[in-house]
């Protein structure tokens, strides 16, 4: 099923991405920290530990009301991923798994742009009825979609395992903006929930690759700001325009690894992450259908005249990414037998 909504005019695949270039005019004549020195080591401060849940520590902060900190130990060893989640009170057995974007304006870090995200855009979902998750993923010292996809895989696979058993945890959605819509759609290509949601993402590498000088010359500008410190690293590990390891962002190219179905969201002015992102996974989508693939459902909402940030302001989108999820948990009922 292909659906659309609120289809706006095409926004220039080949613009360059009008932020970043001021950023770095400003950055080279010398006008001030415009972005923050804010590297963290993504762990919140003055916890209080409260309770364990399996292998996973939940903690109080001082001055923070209405969440609790959560840690879980990695995969691989490595240390722990923590993240922010919601206590509203909730009869729904749904999560929502939240993941924000670059910390690259964020003056206190990931972690406090990780509450922030989940004390604001968090609140539809919670009004709604569902407890949410605002995970800190990895950012300084790995490229796009490797450490910080990991992050994002150890914590799905925590929820849909000691989560379920633990916690009640019986759905669970994700929704991402930015680079955070990144890890949503990858993740979509390697495990399956209940719906995915990608806010204004990167689906395919082709503006890093095209922008490499101007983009290069932010990171060297930049080099203690987290998010553009991992822009470094992700040029350090892809390598020169064209090298084939780019290929492991071309998320659209890969749409038939599909697992879950897909809400995808974007401003066609959008100067920061371009709208061709998510227009090159439509043009992929559709020709996979064509060719008789049996892929999830994915839609597509464009908004006329958005930029990067007009999705996470506009109620229509609030209201239409919650229509999603809702349709996903009557759908999942509706398949529920009439005896067991």
């Amino acid at each position: 099923m292909l659906r659309h909504f609120h289809r706006g005019g095409g926004g220039s695949g080949s613009a360059r991405p009008a932020v970043l270039a001021g950023l770095l005019v400003a950055g080279l004549i010398g006008c001030g920290p415009l972005l923050p020195d804010n590297r963290d080591d993504g762990i919140a401060a003055d916890l209080q530990p409260q309770f364990e849940v399996g292998d996973a520590l939940f903690s109080s902060q001082p001055g923070v009301s209405g969440s609790l900190w959560m840690e879980i130990p990695r995969k691989d060893g490595s240390g722990k991923i923590g993240a922010y989640v919601s206590t509203n009170l909730t009869n729904r057995d749904a999560w929502v798994l939240m993941l924000d974007g670059a910390a690259l304006v964020s003056w206190d870090g990931r972690v406090n742009q990780a509450l922030f995200f989940l004390d604001t855009f968090g609140r539809t979902f919670q009004q709604a009825g569902f407890r949410t998750v605002s995970l800190v993923t990895s950012e300084c010292g790995g490229a796009y979609a490797t450490r910080d996809l990991q992050d994002v895989i150890d914590a799905v696979d925590w929820l849909q395992t000691t989560g379920r058993s633990e916690l009640g945890i019986e759905r669970l959605y994700v929704v991402g903006y930015s680079l955070g819509a990144m890890l949503s759609t990858h993740l979509n290509l390697h495990r399956k929930v209940d719906g995915v949601i990608s806010i204004s993402g990167l689906s395919q590498p082709n503006q890093f690759e095209d922008n490499y000088l101007l983009y290069r010359l932010v990171t060297d500008n930049f080099p203690t700001n987290e998010g553009v410190c991992q822009l470094k690293s992700t040029y350090a590990a892809y390598g020169l325009p064209g090298d084939p390891r780019w290929s492991a962002l071309d998320a659209a190219a890969r749409v038939r690894d599909l697992q879950s179905p897909m809400l995808m969201v974007h401003g066609d002015r959008d100067a920061v992450l371009i709208v061709q992102n998510t227009r090159s996974f439509e043009k992929s989508y559709v020709s996979a259908l064509k060719e008789g693939a049996a892929l999830p459902a994915v839609e597509f909402m464009y908004l006329p005249g958005g930029d990067h940030f007009a999705p996470m302001i506009d109620p229509n989108v609030s209201i239409r990414v919650l229509e999603f999820i809702e349709l996903q948990e009557v759908a999942r009922f509706s398949r529920r037998p009439l005896f067991p």
